[in-house]
């Protein structure tokens, strides 16, 4: 026996079973395949064995595939016959000759073959099944075609066999603003549960993933988050000079193809640096910078703010006065809970910059027309963070403690013809509060629940987060603080959505969840209270942990009953319920469903990886009814759609 025969036991061979289950979806199996399966305790875990975490996504099937080119290698030293000659039959030819045996009355005698080639039979299956998908192909370049979720068929284990029927796809479309078709394909299965410490068979949410390849890298994707039917199925898609508006169809029944519009004023070495829908729903504004060439070939540093109507115009903000030198970049751009104001951070690593534009109104707004800033603060600090708390108040943090408050000074003029010396600093701002927390720490993350009127500001170099009720209430002191030591590095956080806007003392004594992810890949639910005796209040409900990866985004559904956890590797999601504490205990939280995305975001050809590669950072966005989630990384875009049993 070779040496890396003998090292293989059990454990191994299991896991690499276990993980195939999960990653082609077959969850009722895996389940049943974990309670048979006879571990120690410290390892009841199968992800807690000393080498699970070397085994890689898709390995059982690259295990196999490195086998059989052994055996093809041995075969031509030998030049002899391959041992297991059975990976170069297709399996739907095998059935035929045994069908035709059977129709000759042949019994077990092989019947010997016309020489005819055969077509391919139909694939029939019952009018209540799945959706049969696409074939797949070879790829041919990054990017070039869509996957279907679950990577590599299962079952094509002998890559150099192939039958050579496949046909080729056409490369993506990237039209400039017509709305043409774009390849996609959707796969409908459940998908894969974390079982890790359950025994008994749950039914997790039945899903049906839709996807496709973007000709450019994609850096967020977002939902329209207005309800209404007619625009809650819009997905803006932003990146490389890419500003995309995708129509979902409302059903994906044997769909193969959507349409998109790109918007007509990006150019081709535009960056999106930042982007946000009106909160109703009407258009979506992104902030573009980049070199444009011009005419005379030279090259022209270019920021604009292009909002976009959902009737296809486009409004161009221009930056105005002040200027920053240099002009850095757009990190924040926020529109009030109203619609009415939009709010834009600029930073060049050294100072800060907040302008504040009216948003457009009227759907007869011309295309060509273009806005001035009406209010505007500049800082001596960089800015991290800002974020409306009220329809035309926000707070701003950043480096040396910096966090404010201001409110929009609606009796200032909106011309900007004449401006005073005194004001090129601040103009059509009211500052409320110039230094909320006492402290130095860089203040890079800001959140406020509107229900109870609670600020966090996060501070992540200092691993602290403080809670504090002293935004609008004059008579909160400031002992009413909280300060809360983080484990880890946070990477994001977000609180759950709520509809209730009471204000009575027991509905401001009901807690709020608070979901932090950290770079070691747990993530933490906080419950945050206030009443007007105790002041804030917070503790640690629950930790979730991913499966593998840093916990670099997190996304409420908008009813608050799921939470969406997930980096460049995967996905998974928690129930609300399953957040709570047991018997006052803190625990950790099991997973209900665990989704990956189709390839290695990072370009990595299937069964090959890399040391130390880096986890792309993706986008999580519920769409406004809840049903479905958008997932992009690098050049990819899913949607995967829940059904909830």
């Amino acid at each position: 026996m070779s040496a890396a025969a003998a090292a293989l036991h059990s454990d191994h061979v299991n896991l690499l079973i276990f993980r195939y289950l999960q990653e082609v979806g077959f969850e009722n199996t895996a389940t049943a395949f974990h309670s048979d399966w006879h571990r120690s305790a410290d390892c009841y875990d199968p992800e807690n064995l000393p080498f699970a975490r070397e085994v890689q996504r898709n390995e059982l099937i690259s295990v196999i595939q490195a086998g059989l080119f052994h055996d093809e290698l041995q075969s031509r030293i030998r030049k002899g016959e391959r041992k297991f000659r059975w990976t170069g039959i297709d399996a739907r030819e095998s059935i035929e000759r045994r069908d035709e045996g059977l129709e000759n009355g042949a019994g077990s005698a092989r019947p010997s073959s016309s020489g005819k080639p055969k077509g391919r039979p139909p694939v029939m299956r019952r009018p209540n099944d799945f959706p049969t998908p696409v074939p797949k192909r070879q790829r041919r370049s990054e990017g070039s075609e869509a996957q279907v979720n679950g990577e590599r068929d299962p079952m094509d284990v002998d890559a150099a066999s192939g039958s050579g029927d496949a046909e080729d796809d056409g490369e993506a479309a990237s039209p400039t603003v017509h709305s043409d078709p774009e390849q996609v394909e959707v796969i409908e299965r459940y998908d894969s549960m974390d079982v890790a410490t359950q025994t008994d068979i749950k039914t997790g949410p039945k899903t049906s993933t839709m996807h496709w390849t973007v000709d450019k890298p994609v850096y967020q994707s977002l939902w329209n988050p207005d309800p209404n039917p007619d625009n809650a199925k819009t997905l803006l898609t932003v990146g490389e000079s890419l500003c995309r508006f995708y129509d979902v169809p409302s059903s994906i029944d044997d769909v193969q193809q959507i349409t998109h519009v790109d918007e007509p004023s990006m150019f081709s070495t535009a960056v999106v640096t930042a982007v946000a829908w009106r909160p109703d729903g009407y258009g979506a504004c992104c902030a573009i910078g980049g070199q444009r060439e011009l005419p005379d070939g030279s090259k022209l540093d270019t920021q604009l703010l292009i909002e976009h109507n959902k009737n296809g115009g486009s409004a161009s903000f221009q930056l105005g006065p002040p200027s920053l030198e240099p002009p850095g970049i757009v990190l924040n751009l926020r529109y009030s809970p109203d619609s009415q104001y939009l709010l834009v951070s600029r930073t060049n690593l050294k100072r800060g910059l907040l302008q504040i534009w009216k948003s457009s109104r009227q759907e007869n707004d011309e295309d060509s027309s273009t806005r001035e800033p009406i209010a505007w603060r500049m800082f001596e600090h960089t800015i991290e963070d800002v974020s409306w708390t009220g329809d035309d108040t926000f707070v701003v943090s950043g480096d040396d403690g910096l966090s404010a408050i201001y409110q929009v000074d609606v009796s200032q003029k909106e011309g900007v013809d004449t401006v005073s010396e005194g004001s090129t600093a601040m103009r059509g701002l009211i500052s409320h509060n110039s230094k909320i927390l006492d402290t130095t720490h860089k203040i890079d993350k800001f959140r406020f629940d509107r229900r109870r009127r609670l600020a966090v500001f996060v501070s992540s170099e200092a691993r602290k987060m403080f809670i504090t009720p002293r935004l609008h209430d004059s008579e909160a002191k400031p002992e009413a603080d909280v300060e809360v030591d983080l484990p880890e590095d946070p990477v994001t956080l977000d609180f759950r959505p709520s509809e209730q806007t009471g204000d009575d003392a027991a509905d401001l004594e009901s807690p709020s969840l608070l979901a932090v992810g950290f770079g070691d890949g747990t993530c933490s639910i906080y419950s945050i209270t206030r009443s007007p005796y105790a002041g804030a209040k917070c503790i640690e409900l629950a930790s979730l942990s991913l499966s593998e990866g840093p916990a670099l985004s997190i996304a409420w559904s908008p009813n608050g009953e799921h939470l969406a956890v997930g980096n460049g590797e995967l996905v998974q999601m928690w129930s609300a319920d399953s957040l709570r504490r047991k018997n006052g205990v803190r625990h950790v939280a099991e997973a209900s469903v665990t989704w990956r995305p189709t390839s290695e975001p990072n370009g990595v050809a299937d069964g090959q990886h890399t040391e130390e590669t880096p986890v792309a950072e993706p986008s999580l966005s519920w769409s406004s009814d809840g049903e479905s989630l958008a997932f992009s990384v690098d050049k990819q875009v899913c949607l995967i759609f829940m059904k909830w049993q």
